[in-house]
């Protein structure tokens, strides 16, 4: 099996205390277990809030939830298999569920499937759909933008006003990474409706990408 491991994961693993939010550009929602860290819980794409159970770092090929001894596992080895935390385990068990990389912005698995939004691989995708508890599961690499993580410190929520043109910004809820351009927000050349639409509704609250 070859392991694909990109600068950001290889100082996580040579500092395995440290531990990471891991974002998805598709909204900027962070990884999550799902009601907190226990056995079971489904990792979602939720608010980003600093808890524990959205703090990761990567140990021997595991996903772990930092300083503790629970593991990212799919569930099976199956396309739109779901990953849920479970005790980490060694040996040909847990290589054969829990065993994670990142090739490129991608969370691949050893089953050759990447992490994934479960509404993209739906196809439901697109600026109505409520990104926030989003469960995760394993689907075809694809380089969509569901597939696409970010390791790292997530910065805290801001507004449209307070950054300067040509910042690149996530909307809470609206697919996809935004430049501001006055007080508007562009998706490329075109200023997007949905994200604006969304901003007059929450205050412009906005979250800036590193």
């Amino acid at each position: 099996m070859k392991h694909f491991l990109t600068a950001a994961l290889v100082s996580l693993i040579a500092i395995p205390a440290f531990s990471a939010q891991i974002v998805t550009r598709q909204g900027g929602k962070c990884l999550s277990a799902e009601g907190g860290v226990r056995a079971g819980a489904r990792l979602v794409a939720y608010n980003c809030t600093g808890a524990s159970n959205e703090n990761f770092v990567i140990e021997g090929g595991r996903l772990k939830i930092a300083k503790t001894d629970w593991c990212a596992q799919a569930e099976s080895r199956n396309e739109r298999a779901e990953v849920r935390l479970r005790k980490c385990q060694a040996g040909e068990a847990g290589h054969k569920l829990q065993n994670f990389d990142f090739h490129d912005k991608a969370i691949g698995h050893n089953t050759g499937y990447c992490l994934d939004l479960k509404v993209q691989v739906n196809g439901e995708a697109g600026s109505n759909v409520p990104w926030s508890s989003q469960p995760t599961v394993m689907a075809k690499c694809s380089g969509l933008t569901s597939q696409d993580w970010y390791v790292g410190q997530f910065k805290t929520a801001q507004t449209l006003e307070s950054i300067k043109d040509g910042t690149t910004f996530w909307v809470p809820g609206v697919a996809g990474m935004f430049e501001k351009r006055g007080n508007t927000a562009f998706a490329g050349e075109t200023a997007s409706p949905a994200a604006q639409k969304v901003l007059a509704a929450n205050g412009g609250k906005i979250v800036e990408s590193n």
